[in-house]
């Protein structure tokens, strides 16, 4: 995982977007992302009001959004969650019994 910016600043009370980035996988159909930060420094702004808890805004083109089982952050634990998956087309198959 990385980070861009690596260093984020800023004045207090405004805005900063931070990006989380997988990379350098292959065949990935799922992930469950714990990050974890200072809440006494920053405090992660609510990407969607009308659900319940603070929600992170995942970034467009991460797998596809099929099945995403959180996308949380916790003010005042410092901690972010995120978990996806996205299901596979199943191959036919032919099982013969003796």
């Amino acid at each position: 995982m990385r980070c861009e910016p690596l260093f984020a600043t800023g004045v207090p009370t405004s805005n900063l977007q931070v990006d989380l980035y997988v990379a350098n996988v292959t065949d990935l159909y799922g992930a469950d992302i714990k990050y974890s930060f200072d809440p006494n420094i920053v405090q992660v702004v609510d990407a969607d009001p009308f659900t319940p808890g603070v929600q992170i805004q995942p970034l467009a083109g991460f797998l596809s959004p099929d099945l995403v089982v959180r996308r949380d952050a916790n003010n005042v634990t410092g901690t972010i969650q995120y978990a996806l998956t996205q299901p596979t087309l199943l191959r036919r198959s032919t099982v013969r019994a003796p």
